[in-house]
């Protein structure tokens, strides 16, 4: 058996794309190998959206490798599922962020500060009446 497939993993850190290998359970092999017979054979064994799967893939990924032309269908298409869910879930973050951030703004305001804000909705009000 070349390694364990009950505890594999790969990191970014293991693919070297200039000596064009990957270190497998601490053995070098060539990344054409390692991506055309090693790796799908450990992937054959798991669902295509198990949490290995996919994070086998990132790393892939992130280190440059181009992964649509190694792997299935069912697996790339979990892969850019997972993707997009990743971006979401970032755009939502970062949009509670923002909105967390306004209450503490306002919060904080002045009376003054606070009147302001006031005056500026009225005023976007009566510009853009039918957004309200």
């Amino acid at each position: 058996m070349l390694f364990n497939n009950q505890d594999w993993k790969l990191s970014v850190t293991d693919i070297n794309l200039y000596e064009n290998t990957v270190s497998l359970d601490g053995q070098s092999y060539p990344l054409s190998f390692a991506i055309k017979t090693l790796i799908p054979g450990y992937l054959s064994g798991l669902p295509a959206t198990s949490r290995e799967s996919m994070e086998l893939l990132e790393a892939l990924a992130e280190a440059g490798v181009t992964i649509g032309n190694f792997f299935s269908n069912d697996l790339m298409t979990a892969y850019q599922r997972r993707q997009q869910n990743k971006r979401a879930e970032a755009e939502r973050i970062a949009k509670e962020q923002r909105i967390q951030a306004e209450r503490m703004r306002e919060e904080n305001m002045t009376d003054a500060e606070w009147q302001k804000e006031l005056q500026r909705r009225e005023q976007v009000k009566a510009e853009a009446p039918d957004l309200w």
